[in-house]
C-alpha cells in the first residue's frame, strides 16, 4: 500500500483525499496502516464521484382538469413538463470491521474533507430518532382525505435529500424492529433521490438485524444496500483504542461492594465539590422527561437498573449524555443472551456518553473483560458487545478524561 500512496494516482491527487492522508502520515500525526491507506484509495474515488455536477431532469406532470368543465370537449386534463436539478446518483461506501481499526477516524477525515454545503454527520441512532419523531409529526397532522392511509417515510426521505447531497452516519447497526421495518423505503428514497451514503459499521451487511424479529421482512434492505454502496472491510487487527497513555484511572470499580459505593461516593465529591446532590429533572422528547435522583454541577449517579431496566432508549441516552459532563452509574451486572432487551439498551447508552465524551464511572460485579463471557450466541447485540468493552476501556484512560463534554454533535 506503501506503493499506492507514492504511485501516480498520489500525485495526480496530491491535493485531494489521498494527499490529505498522506500529509498527515508524512507530518507524523498518524501512522500509515495499511488496511486505511486501501480504503483511503477507494474514498478518493468516492471524493471524486462527490465533486460531479448535478443533473438536469424532466418530469412529467399530469393535472387534472376542472370537474365542471363542458364534457362536450372532452377531457380537461392537461399536461406540464417540470425540469429540475437533481443530485447525480453514485455509488456510497459501508465500511465495517471490528471496534477501534480506525473508521470513525476516516469518516471524520473524509468528512471535514469534503467541501460541500449540503452535507451531514450524524451517529445512526440520532438519526433513526430524527426520522421516527418526523413520522409522528405527519401521522398527527390534519390531512385530506384523499392523502390519508398514505406513507409517511418516503415524504421524509423527500425532506432530507433537499438538504444533504452527502449523509455520513458513524455506527450503522440495526436491533429496533421500528427501524428495521422502514430502512428500505426510506433508504430507497434516498438513494432515488441520488442522497450519497457514508456508513461506518461493526457488521458486514448480511449480519445486519442478526436474529432479529421478522427479519426476514428485512433482508430485501440488505440487497438495496449492498446494490448501492460498495462494501468494504477493513479487515484490522489493530485497536487504536488500546494505544496511547496506559495509565487508567480507577472508574470501573469492581467488585461491587462496599468498597466500591465508598468510591463512586468519593468520585462524585471530587466531581462536584458536593457529598450529596439534588433532585434534577431533564427534558427527552415530545414532552417526555427522565429524573435523576442525585445531581449535581453536571454529575448524574443513577442506577444500572434505571438506565437498562426502565424502558428508555435513545432519546433518553441523549438526553443524558447533553445535560451531563459525568455519570456515575451503580451496579453494573454480567449481560447474558436471555436479557438481550438490557444488553441493547446499555450498549445504546454507552454509545451516546462515548460519542458526547461523557466521563463515566461505574460500579459493577466484574471487571470489563468479564462482563460477556458466553459463547456460541449469535445475535446482533453479542457482536455490538465488543465495541462497548472497546469504548468503556478507552473510556477509562487519562486521554479520554481529558478530552471536553461535547453536549452537541
Amino acid at each position: 500500500m506503501i506503493s499506492l500512496l507514492r504511485s501516480n494516482i498520489y500525485r495526480r491527487f496530491s491535493t485531494d483525499f489521498i494527499g490529505k492522508y498522506q500529509s498527515l502520515i508524512n507530518s507524523g500525526e498518524i501512522k500509515l496502516d495499511h488496511q486505511q491507506a486501501f480504503v483511503v484509495a477507494e474514498l478518493q474515488k468516492f471524493y471524486e464521484d462527490l465533486q460531479l455536477p448535478s443533473v438536469t431532469t424532466t418530469e412529467k406532470i399530469e393535472v387534472k382538469g376542472d370537474s365542471s368543465s363542458w364534457r362536450l370537449f372532452g377531457s380537461q386534463d392537461t399536461v406540464k413538463y417540470v425540469t429540475k436539478q437533481v443530485w447525480r446518483k453514485i455509488p456510497g461506501i459501508y465500511l465495517y470491521g471490528s471496534p477501534g481499526c480506525g473508521k470513525t477516524y476516516l469518516l471524520d477525515l473524509f468528512y471535514d474533507f469534503v467541501s460541500l454545503s449540503h452535507k451531514r454527520r450524524v451517529h445512526f441512532n440520532k438519526f433513526m430518532l430524527e426520522v421516527h419523531q418526523i413520522i409522528h409529526q405527519l401521522n398527527k397532522a390534519d390531512v385530506p382525505d384523499s392523502e390519508k392511509g398514505y406513507d409517511p417515510v418516503p415524504k421524509v426521505a423527500l425532506e432530507i435529500s433537499k438538504k444533504a447531497r452527502l449523509l455520513c452516519f458513524d455506527e450503522f447497526q440495526v436491533t429496533d424492529i421500528a427501524d428495521a421495518m422502514i430502512l428500505k423505503r426510506l433508504f430507497g428514497k434516498l438513494w432515488e433521490e441520488g442522497v450519497a451514503i457514508f456508513a461506518t459499521s461493526n457488521r458486514p451487511p448480511d449480519d445486519l438485524y442478526y436474529n432479529g424479529l421478522q427479519r426476514f421482512l428485512f433482508l430485501p434492505f440488505i440487497e438495496e444496500l449492498k446494490n448501492n454502496c460498495k462494501i468494504i472491510d477493513m479487515n484490522s487487527d489493530v485497536d487504536y483504542r488500546y494505544g496511547g497513555d496506559e495509565e487508567h484511572l480507577r472508574t470501573f470499580i469492581w467488585p461491587n461492594d462496599t468498597i466500591a459505593e465508598q468510591e463512586a461516593k468519593k468520585m462524585f465529591l471530587k466531581v462536584t465539590g458536593k457529598e450529596k446532590g439534588g433532585i434534577l429533572t431533564i427534558p427527552v422528547m415530545q414532552g417526555r422527561t427522565l429524573t435523576c435522583k442525585n445531581s449535581a454541577n453536571g454529575c448524574g449517579v443513577f442506577t444500572f437498573k434505571e438506565l437498562c431496566e426502565e424502558a428508555l432508549g435513545a432519546a433518553d441516552y441523549i438526553s443524558i449524555a447533553q445535560h451531563f459532563h459525568h455519570v456515575i452509574m451503580i451496579g453494573v451486572p454480567t449481560f447474558s443472551v436471555y436479557r438481550r432487551d438490557i444488553m441493547r439498551r446499555f450498549i445504546l447508552l454507552i454509545d451516546e456518553l462515548y460519542n458526547r465524551k461523557v466521563k463515566l464511572t461505574c460500579t459493577a460485579e466484574v471487571g470489563i473483560d468479564q462482563l460477556y463471557t458466553e459463547e456460541g450466541a449469535e445475535f446482533d447485540e453479542v457482536f455490538a458487545f465488543d465495541r462497548t468493552i472497546s469504548r468503556l476501556t478507552e473510556m477509562q484512560s487519562k486521554e479520554y478524561a481529558e478530552l471536553p463534554h461535547t453536549p452537541i454533535i
